[in-house]
């Protein structure tokens, strides 16, 4: 598709002379709106000071008044004569107490004030032309009485609540007598002034019909603007509305401020104004005249809403006729438009999805391998920014020695002949280091398949690598493991036959049955009895491991009576442990019930352990085996002494958590005991815990690793807990499964009948030519 051609048919004309048209309407409307808003504003704000300048002159004059009522009353010398007199009588109800309240009265109807009150020297009520006012007295105004007598000046209060919760406002004069040639004051005159008589009417007129303007005289009260006259909305809140003056966006807070001048901020409720702030500062009031911007841009606003309903109608009957126009077009012609645009919309897809993804770096080339494009992924991979590579080759993020042997050029070469290049190598970041990449590098042909570019894919693979080498590595650790236990297991079967051979053979020399032989034949004998003896049981102990490893061991699973299995292993320590005069000591209860187990395996632990206790238990000392069956909170390792260290191994899998009860198995001797750094030593195979020991009483390491990898095939754990030259504790405790549940199980057989030649305990019956019959008896061999 040639889009140039596309987008120069006429079709495409009339779209953009309508957005042409469209748009210069739109911003020449725009224009037009907003001078007209600056007009009326200016208009509006002009107005605003004109009312709110006229009404401060009006406050003014009236405070002027009132000022000269009280400099004209202070001196009437009429009303002071009469004043006097009637004081000097002590105040009498007589003619001159009338005419005093007459000319109070006269004042009060000719100058309309709410009341007049004569108070005496100390600011107390002798005469009101208002009773009220006798019978309840004013302490503000006794105070401010007293302040007119000692500055002998005359007080205009503030607009406050009385008593009844009517509005008043207050003025005080003193009044004057020549007495001798002095003025004194003899009295006080109070004027109680009604603010909603002259003052609010005045500040609510406005000569202008206005449904939202208003005019507000506000003072400071404890850190707030209270308002003093009646607000629009809500009614009734003279003198109870305040806004605390932390709210600068409300014109009264900036009017107790100080602050004067045009404001545009919002009311009381929240709704923006426009409004002119000034100050009375004889009253130390603020006045605001507003006014809501909503009312201000009403007739702007309703003309904008016709105009736009007309533009709109306009603009659609324009649509409608480009749209008509349009049609006259081919299907093929608005099909290449659609086409066009999804182009586009794909196009900018590929370059938003390019350029978001971080895995990848995604890197355009010149013919010549010059950098040209480079997504995030390229940035966040190498560490270089886009301005740092724009036009270099890119051969800046390969490594020195790849440079040199010419590898970037051949990749080029490689790409341009066969158009596509692929391989897996180093590469290099801005800060040096070097990272594992799969690198693909395509080359971009034109219409003459030419090549323009190329696109260089990369991607960083080091940690698949490294995870690759791992695997590798494991793979190999797993082989080679694998060939050693089949080389161990292999020679270990190879090692035994010649072994019984040698054991039975010395066996029976030593037992005479092929003639009689010297005492020292027979110690020699006996040694190589012992030999092999040992040799067969490292063999053993070695096989056994290596199938443990192998996973290869399995249970056989039976019905056992405990207590009698447990005798069988006293037994066949018993003698060694005479012979080193140490006490064996056996704590089995009787009623110790029937469960299901590897009878095999179980004596091999108890034996391992026992055997265990009597290697490193010096003479005269004491070893003891115990069991029991119990839950499984109770399998813990008790020190009943402080200085005894306890480490648990292997604990119970999720699975195993399913047995509720256990048998717990306890050795506990009187040996040499574990130290504290030994602890961690134990049961890693071919280790004991000290090299001297090794020597001393020999062994191959393996007797308690067997017993851990034993308990824990049967789901079990152990813990053993000791002290240095104190002695030791091991403890296994092993599911206890009932004889009514089937547990899975390779083979169930009488213990008689087992033949596994890989069982130490059948092949230690062949080390000492013994072998255990279907009673549990301990037999000789019959030759």
């Amino acid at each position: 598709m040639k889009v140039d051609k596309l987008y120069s048919q006429p079709s495409f004309k009339p779209f953009t002379l309508l957005i042409i048209f469209v748009l210069s309407i739109t911003m020449i409307g725009l224009l037009i709106f907003q001078y007209q808003k600056n007009i009326i504003l200016k208009r509006s704000e002009d107005n605003l000071a004109s009312i709110a300048n006229l009404k401060i002159e009006r406050i003014d004059y009236w405070l002027d008044g009132l000022q000269r009522d009280a400099v004209i009353m202070s001196e009437d010398y009429y009303l002071t004569y009469m004043l006097e007199n009637w004081l000097s009588d002590g105040a009498p109800n007589n003619v001159n107490r009338q005419k005093i309240l007459h000319r109070l009265k006269v004042i009060q109807d000719s100058h309309q004030y709410a009341a007049l009150t004569l108070l005496d020297l100390d600011g107390l009520v002798i005469l009101s032309t208002n009773q009220n006012i006798i019978s309840q007295p004013d302490e503000l105004i006794q105070q401010q009485a007293i302040d007119v007598i000692r500055s002998k000046n005359m007080i205009l209060g503030e607009i406050n609540l009385g008593q009844k919760k009517t509005l008043r406002m207050a003025m005080l004069t003193p009044l004057f007598v020549d007495i001798k040639g002095t003025r004194q004051i003899i009295g006080v005159l109070y004027f109680r002034i009604n603010p909603e008589q002259f003052l609010f009417p005045m500040l609510d007129a406005w000569p202008v019909g206005r449904l939202s303007a208003e005019t507000l005289l506000v003072r400071r009260d404890a850190g707030e603007a209270l308002y003093l006259n009646e607000v629009r909305r809500p009614k009734d809140l003279s003198l109870t509305m305040s806004i605390p003056l932390n709210q600068q966006d409300i014109p009264g807070t900036n009017a107790v401020n100080g602050k004067t001048g045009f404001f545009r901020g919002v009311d009381y409720q929240n709704i923006p104004v426009i409004s002119y702030l000034a100050q009375i500062p004889r009253m130390g009031w603020g006045m605001v005249a507003k006014i809501d911007e909503a009312e201000v841009y009403a007739p702007i606003d309703r003309r904008a809403r016709q105009l736009i309903w007309m533009g709109g109608l306009l603009f659609l009957i324009v649509t409608l006729a480009t749209f008509l126009y349009i049609r006259r077009f081919s299907v093929v012609e608005l099909a290449r438009i659609q086409a066009d645009k999804q182009l586009k919309k794909s196009e900018e897809s590929l370059r938003l999805l390019v350029s978001s993804v971080r895995d990848y770096a995604i890197i355009m080339l010149e013919a010549n391998g010059n950098i040209t494009s480079w997504n995030k992924g390229a940035e966040y991979i190498t560490g270089y920014a886009f301005d740092d590579v724009n036009g270099q080759y890119f051969s800046c993020l390969y490594p020195l020695e790849a440079i040199a042997s010419g590898q970037p050029e051949k990749e080029l070469q490689i790409a341009r002949e066969q158009g596509r290049f692929e391989i897996s190598g180093w590469q290099l970041r801005k800060d040096g280091t070097r990272f594992w990449c799969n690198t693909v590098i395509t080359a971009i042909h034109s219409s003459h398949y030419e090549v323009i570019g190329f696109a260089q894919i990369t991607r960083d693979i080091s940690d698949q690598r490294h995870a690759a080498l791992l695997r590798a590595e494991s793979e190999a650790l797993r082989h080679a493991s694998k060939m050693k236990s089949e080389f161990l297991a292999s020679m270990s079967h190879e090692l035994r036959t010649p072994l019984n051979a040698i054991i039975g053979f010395s066996e029976v020399l030593k037992d005479g049955l092929v003639g009689e032989i010297s005492g020292q034949q027979n110690k020699y004998i006996g040694n190589i009895f012992d030999s092999g003896q040992h040799l067969l049981s490292l063999i053993n102990d070695v096989l056994d491991l290596s199938k443990v490893e192998a996973g290869k061991m399995t249970l056989d699973l039976e019905k056992f009576q405990l207590t009698s299995l447990l005798h069988d292993c006293i037994s066949m320590v018993k003698e060694k442990a005479m012979s080193e005069d140490i006490d064996l000591a056996e704590d089995v209860p009787d009623d110790l019930a029937f469960m299901q187990c590897d009878g095999r395996k179980l004596k091999q632990i108890i034996y391992n352990m026992l055997s265990n206790a009597v290697k490193f238990t010096p003479k005269g000392g004491k070893i003891t085996l115990s069991a029991r069956r119990i839950f499984r909170v109770e399998a813990v390792m008790v020190n009943k002494n402080k200085a005894w260290k306890t480490r648990l191994i292997d604990d119970v899998d999720s699975d195993q958590t399913n047995f509720k009860e256990f048998l717990e198995i306890m050795v506990h001797d009187t040996g040499i005991g574990i130290s504290d750094a030994d602890l961690n030593k134990l049961f890693e195979p071919f280790t004991q815990i000290d090299s001297s020991l090794s020597r001393k009483y020999g062994g191959t390491g393996l007797g308690l690793v067997m017993v851990k990898a034993l308990a824990h095939l049967h789901g079990g754990f152990m813990a053993v807990s000791s002290a240095e030259n104190k002695g030791s504790c091991f403890k296994v405790w092993l599911p206890w499964r009932e004889i009514s549940l089937k547990q899975e199980s390779t083979s169930v057989k009488p213990l008689s009948a087992m033949k596994d030649n890989n069982s130490s305990f059948e092949r230690i019956n062949l080390s000492t030519e013994k072998i255990i019959n279907n009673n549990n008896k301990v037999m000789p061999i019959q030759r």
